[in-house]
């Protein structure tokens, strides 16, 4: 077993949707494409995290259709769905 796969499996298993830095972030479907683990000096600092879906409301790009698709990594936890 991997590194890659250990760290994937503790996040699946803790209800994490992947992992982020200051500047980055990935989801279990796109898992460490920076191979991160690829070597001893890659390692980025990164950290569980759960996926944040656009809201619509936003005002940074102006086009909802586009805020359906966007979504970044955070430590924090969502707000819950009503």
């Amino acid at each position: 077993m991997t590194v890659k796969e250990i760290v994937k499996e503790y996040l699946e298993k803790n209800g994490f949707d992947g992992l982020c830095s200051e500047n980055c972030g990935c989801g279990l479907d796109d898992f460490m494409p920076c191979g991160m683990f690829a070597n001893d000096s890659t390692v980025i600092g990164c950290t569980p995290a759960y996926k944040h879906k656009c809201k619509a409301d936003c005002t940074d790009c102006g086009d909802d259709e586009l805020c359906e698709l966007i979504e970044s990594y955070s430590t924090e936890k969502p707000e819950a769905q009503e």
